[in-house]
């Protein structure tokens, strides 16, 4: 039973202190002066053992409760259990401070498991409290955002005004898409604000999703269906053409009855037709390769000794100058080598036209390492320069400045590019070069 040894002491300090106030009546009664005072002492001294004994159980219960409410796991409850008196009761606290131990690891546990996931989420993930305290940034939101550290809401206007205001004007739940500058890279987000109570204060969650490259991705995917659908029924249109004509060229030979200018006259227009129409077929056949490219076979790749490969190559084939650097030395890349080699070699060739007529012409070959495990392969050039309005179609699937070009060159750059995970994007001055930016992930 709980509490019986403590409630046997009890009755038997009340019995003594009874039994010592029943005497001391007696001996007053009796005028018994000395016995008198000896009682008196006795009660006097009862009182004072029951008062100390009630006392010091109630501070030794107070401390345990104030240790268990401090999460102070340090306490053992010896005294109570090893007090006759308490035992039960100090056992009965001692599961409890078991219980609350447990719970609290529990609870640890789970909000070190919740905090590995928020980590280790590819979504942004961002916290602020209505005093604009960042209360939450996960390693995506940092690596996104290009942050680190970040405690308060100024630090983050500092970095990127646009998107604070942004989220400012965008009301709670709702979603809005911004286009932002990070890293001199374009950047299309998807941002969802929502407002929650942690810990009984208001706080508010942004969640941003970098959808730059599924939209590149969609976009490509929406140009590689055009062409297929073009390419199909412009085949099988000309097809036939050009065999008809070969088939009437033959025939026109065999007709000696026409005379000398008739004959040549349609043996021209036949010719023509026929010319005309294999080389629509070559030209079909080259946009083919925008919808037939093939998944990349993914092998290391010495961005060193591939560029050296590639200024042996063209410095045997133009007069300009070529240059390749690459920081680290022994940086390489993991992707298919062909394809890779074959976009730097498009972007080559675009830097060669722009340079005809250009005195001191010069090209230029870099790659380095980014920040967050980012490379960036360059190509530039002291060419031409592109324009503005330009320079917003030139990855656009048929679009050239070319005479003779064909518009699939740079499309099939970034295409190549996309399909290694990466982007590519241009910096250009009207009569002060061009510089093309791959970036790839480690």
């Amino acid at each position: 039973m709980v509490f019986s040894h403590f409630r046997v002491d009890l009755v038997i300090r009340i019995s003594l202190l009874t039994l010592s106030l029943v005497l001391l009546v007696l001996a007053l009664l009796h005028t018994l002066v000395a016995v008198s005072l000896v009682l008196v002492t006795l009660v006097l001294f009862q009182l004072v053992t029951l008062v100390r004994r009630l006392e010091s159980g109630h501070r030794q219960m107070a401390s345990y409760l104030t240790a268990l409410a401090c999460d102070d796991n340090s306490q053992q409850f010896n005294r109570l259990k090893h007090d006759a008196s308490f035992n039960e009761f100090g056992l009965a606290m001692q599961q409890l401070s078991q219980h609350f131990k447990q719970s609290r690891h529990a609870h640890e546990q789970q909000s070190q498991f919740l905090n590995t996931v928020l980590q280790q989420s590819e979504s942004a993930l961002l916290v602020i409290d209505n005093n604009d305290k960042i209360r939450l940034c996960n390693r995506a939101c940092k690596n996104l955002l290009g942050c680190t550290g970040l405690t308060d809401l100024s630090q983050l206007t500092e970095l990127h005004p646009k998107l604070v205001d942004f989220l400012a004007s965008l009301a709670s739940p709702q979603k809005g898409l911004l286009a932002l500058m990070i890293d001199q890279q374009p950047v299309q987000l998807l941002v969802h604000k929502t407002n929650a109570l942690y810990q009984s204060q208001a706080v508010r969650i942004i969640t941003l999703h970098n959808i730059q490259f599924e939209l590149e991705q969609r976009e490509q995917e929406a140009w590689q269906k055009l062409v297929k659908v073009l390419t199909h029924e412009m085949a099988n249109s000309i097809a036939p053409i050009a065999s008809l004509s070969s088939v009437a060229n033959g025939l026109v030979l065999n007709q000696p009855e026409l005379d000398s200018e008739d004959w040549q006259d349609l043996q021209l227009a036949i010719a023509t037709i026929h010319n005309r129409s294999t080389g629509l077929m070559g030209f079909i056949d080259s946009y083919r390769d925008l919808s037939k490219l093939q998944s990349p076979t993914f092998e290391v790749i010495p961005l060193r000794q591939l560029f050296a490969q590639l200024t042996a190559l063209f410095t045997q084939k133009s007069a300009v100058e070529f240059h390749y650097r690459v920081e680290p030395e022994s940086l390489q890349i993991h992707g298919d080598k062909g394809q890779i080699e074959q976009a730097l070699v498009n972007l080559i060739s675009n830097a060669l036209d722009a340079l005809v007529d250009v005195p001191a012409a010069r090209i230029e070959l870099s790659a380095a390492l980014l920040v967050r495990g980012k490379i960036e392969i360059r190509v530039s050039d002291n060419g031409c320069g592109i324009l503005a309005d330009v320079k917003q179609r030139l990855f656009i699937p048929f679009f050239t400045t070319k005479p003779q070009g064909s518009g699939i060159g740079l499309a099939l750059c970034k295409q190549i590019v996309q399909n290694h995970g990466g982007s590519i994007d241009v910096q250009s001055t009207a009569g002060q070069g061009s510089c093309f930016k791959l970036i790839f992930k480690l």
